[in-house]
């Protein structure tokens, strides 16, 4: 059986749209607390959730822009297949490239690994680590 909305959680969503309201339009907390006859606490918490709620909602938005995009590069990318079959142009060739370099970055695939900065340091410290033949003392 479904829960329904208390009257106090309707109350906190017409406040916290009131906060939202208020917080984008440069008021400071307090500012909001003495407009809402509530304690600044409560507009601290408030804010807090719209922020978790904003972050949620701007997440959903990326994830549909990526797809969005994505779906315009593998279009562009097919359009760029058939004309190079048909044309032998290398620049077809490089554009179908550059649409699978732009999709690879868009869904973060040429990220370098966590470990990539770790071994490269330890590369790095391999590099510079003095030659065993400049440091020794009996050497010839």
């Amino acid at each position: 059986m479904a829960r329904g909305v208390t009257a106090k959680e309707v109350e906190i969503e017409e406040r916290q749209r009131k906060v939202a309201q208020l917080y984008l339009r440069r008021q400071t907390q307090t500012e909001i607390a003495k407009v809402l006859k509530v304690d600044q606490a409560t507009i601290s918490r408030d804010l807090a959730e719209l922020r978790k709620q904003w972050a949620a909602e701007n997440v959903e938005n990326l994830d549909q822009v990526k797809v969005r995009e994505a779906a315009e590069l593998d279009e562009m990318e097919a359009e760029a297949a058939v004309e190079f079959s048909k044309r032998k142009n290398w620049e077809w060739f490089d554009r179908r490239l550059k649409c699978k370099e732009r999709r690879a970055k868009l869904l973060g695939l040429d990220a370098p690994a966590k470990s990539d900065s770790t071994v490269t340091q330890t590369v790095k410290a391999w590099v510079d680590w003095p030659d065993d033949s400049s440091t020794t003392a009996d050497t010839p």
